[in-house]
């Protein structure tokens, strides 16, 4: 029966590594199985443990891929907003360079609107002083003013000859003049490619280009020197004073 039994044995720790139940006292195999038990349990323990490991690895990389696209967003809500700072500097700089612009445009109205003053002002004023100087050399418009169809022809050309010396001497005296065309009149004339029309007219039957040939009717004058005295009066409106005998 031992030798049966240690036969049993040698092949059962040849084969599977164990001695049979049968060939262990009684203790030796409580400890076994307690230790199978344990074995068993520390097995079932490593695969809740490995379980648990994987969940853990599987929410750490879904964690890590959230924590990648927060990132990501917060890269692209940073970005946004210094685009949206840059823009709002760039709007308040265009707000105000458009203030600067519209004030300085104001300034400008206002400097336009003196100059065009000034120069209505200098206008009057210079057409009033070649009245009062026409009305102090040639009394023209006393003469204008006057009523001559009660007058002779002789009366007329008597007072007409006087004006005329006065505004003559006025002409001559406050402007140089040139023609614009030289030439006799009624002599043919030719009108050149690119003429001013401000100071060549034409008339008559006016055919394609330029240059034209025509009959010269009128000389033209043209303004080179202005010599008018602006006499530096209280109301320079008043052309000549009334004038008072006692």
């Amino acid at each position: 029966m031992r030798l049966i039994l240690a036969i049993q044995c040698f092949f059962a720790l040849l084969f599977s590594g164990r001695v049979p139940a049968r060939a262990l006292p009684g203790e030796v195999e409580e400890e076994r199985q307690r230790l199978a038990r344990e074995r068993d349990e520390a097995r079932a323990e490593a695969e809740r443990l490995r379980a648990e490991v994987e969940e853990k690895s599987k929410a750490l990389a879904a964690a890590q891929e959230e924590l990648a696209a927060a990132r990501e967003a917060l890269a692209a809500a940073e970005e946004k907003a210094a685009r949206a700072a840059e823009l709002e500097a760039r709007l308040s700089e265009a707000q105000r360079s458009r203030a600067e612009t519209e004030k300085r445009l104001g300034e400008l109205r206002a400097e336009a609107e003196e100059a065009r003053d000034k120069l209505k002002e200098a206008r009057d004023a210079g057409a009033l002083a070649l009245l009062a100087w026409l009305q102090r050399e040639g009394r023209l418009v006393d003469f204008l003013r006057e009523d001559i169809d009660d007058y002779d022809d002789e009366q007329v050309g008597a007072a007409v000859r006087a004006i005329h010396k006065g505004c003559a001497k006025v002409l001559a005296e406050g402007f140089e003049l040139e023609p614009v065309l030289d030439g006799e009149e009624e002599a043919s004339v030719e009108v050149p490619a690119g003429f001013d029309p401000v100071a060549i007219q034409l008339s008559g039957a006016v055919k394609g280009d330029p240059p034209f040939r025509g009959t010269l009717m009128h000389r033209g004058w043209r303004v080179t020197r202005i010599d008018v005295p602006v006499p530096e009066t209280v109301d320079p409106r008043v052309l000549a004073p009334a004038e008072v005998e006692l």
